[in-house]
């Protein structure tokens, strides 16, 4: 039987993951946008021509690249997720040194919201590796290790583990009891953000 009180932390609970949820919705089709800049931007560095397509960057060079050029421009876009969760991570670390006990900020769901991002690097491996619902060669993880001459699950696992310990560290610095509706609704959030963008923007 449900009790009021149950009730009311069910509802409590939705309320507080609200904010992160909409953030996340918000943040995520501009994050992708990011992502993609990452090629962009270092295809121009290669001397190549890239074509900018909100979900997808087309590169047109003058004779072929070089597999060590190709890799960075592949890259690109995951240093970008990268870097945006690796910072976001230290500043949750330096301005929550001194309030490790209380309940996330809005400031820190902003944080958690980009530490979340990685979470695709995971996705991405579960689906090609596991479920098996996308080819193992697409990607971005997937092809860097094949244009760096690695065994094609090598940058997807370590993209992967990075993700994962990022979070789990993350979500060490709240206590257990606001751990669970932030990162969650956060990562809802995300799928839901990515979801949108794909519809208006097909990859």
């Amino acid at each position: 039987m449900i009790t009021n009180k149950r009730l009311r932390a069910v509802s409590d609970s939705v309320r507080k993951g609200l904010y992160p949820l909409l953030l996340a919705t918000v943040l995520a089709p501009l994050i992708v946008c990011l992502h993609e800049c990452g090629h962009y931007l270092m295809a121009l560095g290669f001397g190549a021509t890239p074509e900018f397509h909100v979900t997808k960057v087309l590169v047109h060079h003058i004779g072929p690249l070089t597999d060590q050029a190709n890799f960075w421009i592949v890259a690109g876009g995951p240093m970008v997720d990268a870097l945006l969760a690796t910072t976001s991570f230290l500043s949750l670390c330096l301005y929550r040194s001194t309030r490790i006990g209380t309940a996330p900020t809005r400031a820190d769901c902003l944080g958690i919201v980009l530490v979340v991002g990685v979470a695709n690097f995971v996705v991405g491996f579960v689906r090609r590796f596991v479920i098996q619902n996308l080819s193992p060669e697409s990607g971005d993880a997937s092809r860097m290790s094949l244009l760096g001459g690695l065994p094609i699950w090598c940058v997807p696992s370590l993209l992967s583990l990075f993700s994962l310990v990022l979070i789990g560290t993350t979500m060490c610095l709240f206590p257990p009891k606001h751990r669970l509706v932030p990162f969650g609704f956060a990562l809802l959030g995300w799928f839901a953000g990515v979801r949108i963008l794909h519809f208006w923007f097909p990859p």
